[in-house]
């Protein structure tokens, strides 16, 4: 992006009206220049992935907004959202306590599809390679053809998920989903096809998400301990 501010096509901010059922995408206003320094967060300028942004989870995006955003558009389901939203092929993806995730049209706010999951949503979703991975409250975790919902695989845990699941990939190149459940599991399961590689038990629930960094996760538990994890084996 040209430091001497051009103006914006772009839509910047995914802002989640939590309790209402509702998604709101706010952007700068037609004309509205760019403060010199805004840069790219993960891939395209208007990409975001994985939830806070990348797997170790620091939540940066370089750069400024204009003090005032203008709304683009909003997106209703039939229940609460308490899911964070992620963002890649133009389209918006979230789930809902209406038992959905939807992908969403980026520019136009239009729903693309839906997939029900038959339980509320409060995971965010994750997006690697074109497919989303997310968990759902009757402990499933699901795998979604990024591009049109269709369902690629599902891993069932003991308990709900309502953390972001996350990923490495293996020396081999192969590449692994890692998610906590509230069965007091921390599973890793085998992107390709949803089978299980390892699990690694902690003494409670697992409400958050796990970070991944430098072949290790790091997760909270309902425990009070912080784990700190090998990928490779768990």
């Amino acid at each position: 992006m040209s430091p001497k501010s051009p103006i914006l096509g772009l839509l910047l901010l995914v802002a989640i009206a939590v309790g209402m059922g509702a998604v709101a995408l706010f952007g700068l206003g037609r004309g509205s220049r760019v403060p010199a320094g805004v840069v790219k967060v993960a891939g395209n300028d208007h990409d975001w992935p994985v939830f806070r942004g990348g797997t170790t989870f620091h939540g940066l995006a370089k750069g400024q907004l204009p003090q005032k955003l203008s709304r683009k558009w909003t997106f209703s389901t039939q229940d609460a959202v308490r899911s964070s939203a992620v963002i890649g092929h133009g389209l918006v993806f979230v789930g809902s306590d209406d038992g959905h995730v939807y992908g969403i049209d980026l520019q136009s706010g239009a729903e693309v599809w839906r997939f029900d999951t038959e339980a509320p949503v409060e995971a965010p979703p994750l997006l690697v390679d074109a497919v989303i991975y997310v968990g759902s409250h009757d402990g499933k975790l699901f795998a979604l053809d990024a591009r049109d919902g269709t369902e690629r695989w599902r891993y069932k845990t003991e308990g709900k998920i309502t953390g972001s699941a996350n990923y490495v990939r293996s020396d081999g190149g192969g590449l692994h989903i890692v998610v906590g459940s509230y069965d007091s599991m921390l599973h890793c399961v085998n992107a390709e096809d949803g089978q299980q590689l390892w699990v690694y038990p902690t003494d409670n629930y697992i409400n958050g998400a796990p970070a991944i960094a430098n072949g290790r996760v790091v997760v909270g538990g309902c425990d009070a301990q912080l784990h700190v994890v090998s990928v490779t084996d768990g």
